[in-house]
Formats: structure tokens, sequence, C-alpha cells
């Protein structure tokens, strides 16, 4: 039997692999290719476990911050409804005062609205005695 070449090409159409690998590169990787993975798995693992853990506590972190904004704004709801129940009686009274006031417009407007019609007519030339006729 011939003795193989290192270096020779690993198909039988005289091509190199497309791995860049001899035929007995190959045939080691698939004989013992799980002995690759065995020597790498520890590596593997620790790289695993620092990721999710770095992740877990990055959100960890954040639901924390999330939580304290959570609360912080229920109580300025909560400020907000006591100010409200408290100001519920005094907004009674300021509906009132503020139709009073509104009431006291109109007043004002009226009066004003009859005294410049008075200062018009008084303002008018007298009418000459004549016949009055209907429109």
């Amino acid at each position: 039997m011939p003795a193989e070449d290192s270096h020779a090409p690993s198909c039988n159409l005289g091509r190199p692999s497309p791995y860049g690998t001899t035929g007995n590169e190959l045939d080691q990787f698939s004989r013992g290719g799980m002995m690759y993975w065995v020597n790498h798995m520890r590596d593997l693992l620790v790289l695993a476990l620092g990721g999710l853990f770095t992740t877990s506590v990055a959100f960890a972190a954040l639901w924390m911050k999330a939580r304290e904004r959570a609360v912080r704004a229920e109580s300025l709801l909560e400020g907000a409804r006591l100010g409200a129940t408290r100001s519920d009686s005094s907004g009674i009274a300021l509906d009132a005062i503020a139709e009073e006031v509104e009431r006291i417009g109109e007043g004002q407007r009226f009066l004003t609205r009859v005294m410049s019609e008075q200062a018009n007519r008084a303002a008018l030339p007298g009418r000459s005695a004549g016949s009055v006729t209907p429109h």
C-alpha cells in the first residue's frame, strides 16, 4: 500500500478540500471530533454563564429603577387625588363666585348699552311734524 502524503487532496477528484484540511485531518476530526468540543466545553460554559450573569444583573438593575419610578409616580398621583378631594369643596365655592361675576358682567354690559342708546337718541335731530306711515 502506498504511503499517504499529508498534503494530498482529500477528495477522489483530485481537488483540495473546501475547508483547507487534508483527508487525514478530516478522518481524525470525524473520529475524535467530540474530543475537540470537550476540550473547549469549559471555555464555552464559562462564556455562556458569564453572559447570562451579566445580562441578569443588568435587567435586575433596570427593573429596580423602573419600580422606583413607578412608586414615585403612584405617590404623586395619590397626592393629586388627595388634593382634588380638598378642592372639591372649594371648587363649589369657586363655581358660585364665577357665576356671580358673570352676572355682574352681564349687568354692566346691559347698563352700558342702555346708556349709549340714550346718548344716541339725545344726539339725533328732532323729527318734523308729519304723517306717520307704517312700513
